[in-house]
């Protein structure tokens, strides 16, 4: 169970860490692009991400590989739910149906596990 605990820290870093890359590149978009690298959004999602990569890697050494296919996914429908909540975006008709698809994935890839 801690196992899956480090995982799904890791796929929820990994959420965070792309809304800040999104909220740099939005706060950059006139700049260069190689000073988009140093702002503080995309550092810290930088970081977040690389945190996220270690704490997977870390939790993929003793979690059954189909369990951690059935977790990643939840790390998009978050990254929807963090935009709208921190970005101020609109929650449209296809990110529902995209989420819908991804729930019903998850559960239908497990339905023959016991």
């Amino acid at each position: 169970m801690r196992a899956v605990a480090i995982f799904v820290t890791g796929v929820v870093l990994a959420a965070i860490g792309q809304v800040l890359l999104k909220k740099a590149a939005a706060r950059r978009s006139a700049d260069s692009i190689v000073l988009s690298f140093f702002d503080p959004f995309a550092i810290a999602g930088y970081l977040l991400i690389l945190a996220s990569t270690v704490t997977s890697t870390v939790a993929l050494k003793v979690l059954p590989l189909k369990l951690t296919v059935a977790l990643f996914p939840l790390g998009y429908i978050l990254v929807v739910f963090l935009s709208v909540a921190l970005l101020h975006e609109r929650m449209r008709r296809h990110h529902l149906w995209g989420m819908l698809i991804i729930v019903a994935g998850i559960v239908i890839f497990n339905l023959g596990r016991r």
